[in-house]
């Protein structure tokens, strides 16, 4: 029944195939967020030399680290929503893997990467991330002082890897991962009290690792 807020009555119906449906809107948001990870590490990755660093070293690394978190999140969900589970099927078609090395010559279309390649490709990105976070002394909260947890923290870098190797079925490495984003972020889950009262709405609260800021005057609240 569509009650008039039900943004998912298409999807229920099958019938959301269109230009407009629920598909290209995951679509459009994840390549969004790719081709502006993709910009930042082309932009920043040529300036950091791990050799002969400078003052801006620890910074640029923060940066990639940020985007590469972001494109390992955004083909994550991808992967999820447009092909059946890693286990068994790392050799079907996923979705086309579009990088800073190959940005110029997407635009032209790229074909579709394995689910194998897919993963291969989250796991390096946050392999990455949290090889440029790890014992940087720049953190997001010295890049942004108003509620840093809108940045991807070292623990969330380890959260966004658990939640990978979780559906990889690597049980061991994403138990190994979830306890050091626990640790690393000093979040603790709701207890049971907590749990039964309205809340997931605050990123200030204990259980929260990574999230979006929102205000009463943004238009997200504001339209409705």
């Amino acid at each position: 029944v569509n009650m008039g807020y039900n943004w998912f009555i298409n999807s229920q119906q099958m019938s959301d195939g269109t230009p407009t449906g629920n598909a290209i809107v995951i679509w459009l948001y994840c390549y969004n967020i790719i081709r502006s990870a993709n910009e930042v590490i082309a932009t920043n990755m040529p300036h950091i030399d791990l050799d002969n660093p400078d003052d801006n070293t620890e910074q640029l690394k923060l940066y990639v680290a940020q985007a590469a978190a972001f494109r390992a999140f955004a083909y994550t969900y991808l992967a999820q929503s447009f092909q059946f589970t890693y286990d068994g099927h790392q050799n079907d078609p996923c979705v086309p893997i579009v990088t800073e090395e190959n940005m110029k010559e997407a635009v032209n279309g790229v074909a579709r990467s394995t689910v194998q390649q897919v993963y291969d490709q989250i796991i390096k990105d946050l392999n990455l991330a949290i090889s440029y976070m790890d014992g940087n002394p720049v953190t997001p909260a010295d890049v942004l002082d108003s509620k840093p947890k809108r940045f991807v923290s070292l623990g969330a870098a380890y959260g966004l890897r658990a939640r990978a190797n979780l559906l990889m079925c690597k049980w061991a490495d994403a138990a190994s991962d979830a306890q050091a984003a626990l640790d690393l972020s000093g979040a603790k889950p709701l207890s049971l009290e907590e749990a039964s009262l309205p809340g997931f709405n605050d990123i200030s609260a204990h259980n929260w690792i990574w999230g979006i800021a929102i205000a009463e005057t943004d238009r997200v609240v504001t339209t409705g």
